[in-house]
């Protein structure tokens, strides 16, 4: 319970350190969208909060804060179930056909993730365990952000390709390697 408490905690902190300073640097940047992102891959699904920022019309600085929830089961190839979850962070860049961040776009971003998993093996010994670690993901994006006609609000949809890796690990290995997104995004332009 200690970690969910200190997970959220941390979002929030982050969250809204992030709003102070688009607001505190308008001159660099304009807030362009907020919204929220849920990304699914075949054993999980990060929710989280996005931000855009840009000056340009037709590309913007993505951001976002979000929690990853895993059930890889036995696709690791390591263990035979492995499940877990924790608090991350994405920055990427993002380019739109259409203006105001709207229309077809194609990216590229990338996420750190610290992670818990709890692995299980049913050998001739049953185990079992723990394992914290820290997970880079850098994706290619492509994707559409519909804009319904003098409305503020966008919905995207989008998929990614990338690969996960293992970068710091305290416990036994677990699953990493290419991972497949789909995204789903409901945001609001300022």
């Amino acid at each position: 319970m200690n970690r969910q408490k200190y997970a959220f905690t941390w979002i929030v902190f982050l969250l809204l350190h992030l709003t102070n300073s688009a607001k505190a640097q308008t001159d660099a940047f304009n807030l362009k969208l907020i919204g929220f992102e849920v990304q699914g891959y075949p054993t999980g699904i990060m929710p989280g909060l996005c931000l855009d920022f840009s000056k340009w019309k037709h590309a913007a600085i993505s951001a976002k804060v979000g929690i990853n929830i895993a059930h890889r089961k036995d696709f690791s190839g390591l263990n035979d179930d492995e499940r877990g979850w924790g608090p991350g962070i994405g920055l990427g860049y993002r380019y739109y056909a259409g203006e105001n961040c709207s229309g077809f776009y194609a990216g590229a971003r990338a996420d750190l993730w610290s992670l818990t998993i709890a692995w299980r093996d049913s050998t001739n010994f049953p185990i079992q365990g723990t394992t914290d670690l820290v997970v880079l993901m850098p994706t290619l994006e492509l994707g559409y952000m519909f804009q319904p006609k003098k409305s503020p609000y966008r919905i995207g949809i989008g998929t990614a390709q990338g690969r996960e890796f293992n970068l710091v690990s305290k416990g036994k290995d677990v699953g990493q390697g290419y991972i497949t997104l789909i995204t789903l995004k409901g945001v609001k332009y300022f």
